[in-house]
């Protein structure tokens, strides 16, 4: 989960310019392979915790995700050992209930987003926890 403490306009790379409302996004993504963990790690250590920990300023921006770490600060993480495909499920329930950056870390998929917004962090934690429950039983 990322918060936007203010109202943002982010170059997204091919997505071109956004703007970014102040409130919460969640990010849906998936990291199935040989470098998932190293992945994962890659995006914490170069994300804002509130200016304590920086990356390297020579980040290089792969994903949609990278180009938001100079604006955003992460506030929480939900993270899954699993080897079903959830991401594109989780994303779709999301976008359900939530507005969403159009084409926004899908461009493998035909997702509408992976980039949820609200202006309540509660309202869309509990929504995320849902999706998950929702899809455990599923299975």
């Amino acid at each position: 989960m990322l918060e936007n403490k203010t109202e943002n306009k982010i170059n997204v790379g091919s997505l071109e310019t956004i703007h970014f409302k102040k409130g919460y996004f969640v990010y849906t993504g998936s990291a199935f392979g040989i470098n998932s963990y190293h992945r994962i790690h890659r995006h914490l250590i170069n994300f804002n915790y509130d200016n304590i920990c920086r990356g390297p300023k020579n980040y290089k921006r792969w994903w949609h995700i990278d180009y938001l770490n100079d604006y955003m600060t992460i506030i929480g993480f939900l993270l899954r050992k699993t080897d079903k495909k959830m991401e594109c499920m989780i994303a779709n329930l999301l976008s359900d209930e939530f507005d969403g950056i159009e084409g926004f870390g899908c461009s493998d998929c035909n997702c509408y987003t992976h980039l949820h917004y609200s202006p309540s962090k509660k309202k869309i934690l509990m929504a995320l926890i849902d999706a998950h429950r929702y899809i455990d039983s599923s299975f």
